[in-house]
Formats: structure tokens, sequence, C-alpha cells
């Protein structure tokens, strides 16, 4: 049985700020180029949080970051919008990144049960379906600082074989 590890970094960590640019200053994409990994996002204004995956998360945001602007979203509020990436890590064994039972829905399941807390989870897909893969018996969530926004940075829960979490 393993242990499913989130480990998110200072350096892989941004928030949109940048994005929220004026008609003298352009928007920027805040995002760091990355490989393939999960990554998530907490309003801490709005206390909410989403989780995801991107093969790139440079490349995702893209074609996103420039709505800040375009919706006249003020550097203040974006600061707020927090972002980090990772890389999940097993001590034994290995899963997929996305969908259903590997470590995007695992960690999405983690924001739905309160695991760093209470924030709505912003998740359409996943968020109401059971994790049950058997092979993880422990979840680990370590986020940049704790807490980060309103969320705890360093949590961990024991996942039983006889429980859906």
């Amino acid at each position: 049985m393993a242990t499913l590890e989130f480990h998110f970094k200072s350096q892989n960590s941004w928030n949109m700020g940048p994005a929220c640019g004026s008609d003298l200053v352009p928007s920027t994409n805040p995002a760091p180029a990355t490989t393939a990994g999960i990554y998530i996002i907490h309003n801490s204004t709005e206390n909410s949080t989403y989780v995801g995956y991107a093969d790139n998360c440079y490349n995702r945001w893209q074609s996103r970051y420039e709505v800040f602007h375009a919706m006249g979203i003020k550097k203040s509020y974006g600061k707020g919008i927090l972002c980090a990436y990772c890389l999940p890590t097993m001590d034994v064994g290995s899963m997929f990144l996305e969908g259903y039972n590997n470590c995007e829905h695992a960690l999405i399941r983690a924001v739905v049960n309160g695991l760093l807390g209470v924030t709505q989870n912003t998740n359409t897909q996943l968020a109401n379906t059971p994790f049950i893969n058997k092979s993880i018996t422990m979840l680990r969530v370590l986020l940049p600082t704790d807490p980060w926004g309103k969320l705890l940075g360093a949590r961990q829960v024991a996942l039983h074989k006889s429980q859906h979490y």
C-alpha cells in the first residue's frame, strides 16, 4: 500500500496579479513552464479551490490569463488568486496523473472532504465521485506556505479500505 503526496513548492507557485494588466501595462502570463502535473488554484478572497491537470502550466494559462485584464479584475484581487503546480509522488508504485481514481481525482476529493480546511470546491467533474483506488492508503498535501490563503498547508489523511474518500 502506498502514500500519495502532493508537494507544492514555493518555486512552483504564483498568483494571478501579473495577469491583471491595464491600459498602460500589458497582461502577462504568470504561470511557469512545467512538465505534466497537477495544479491547484485557490481564490483566497472567495475561499474557493479548483484542482486540475496540465501538460504544461504555462500553455494551460496562455489562453486564459488575459481574461483577468479583459474583465477588469484589479491586480490586488488577482494577487489573492494563488496557484501552484506539482508532480505527485508515491512511495510505492505509480498512478496516472489525470482522471478517475488517479492523482487529480484524489486531490479533488481531498478538497471536497475538507482535508485542507473549509473551502468551496469548484470542480464539476469528479468532485462528487468517490475515490476508490485501494492501492492508496495515505494522502498527503503540502502547500507552499502554511496556511496558503485560507487553506491549511500541511495535511494528511489515512484512506481506509472500507471507506470511499
